[in-house]
């Protein structure tokens, strides 16, 4: 439960700063999949 509001709430964070940002925005690849392998 924790793990999924956790998830919720990073993509809501994501959905805003591509809101506010445009089409030029640039958000960090490990904001939108903190899996990846950086």
């Amino acid at each position: 439960m924790i793990v999924e509001a956790i998830e919720l709430e990073r993509v809501r964070c994501v959905a805003l700063l591509q809101t506010s940002g445009g089409a030029n925005a640039q958000i960090p690849a490990c904001l939108i999949d903190p899996d990846l392998d950086w």
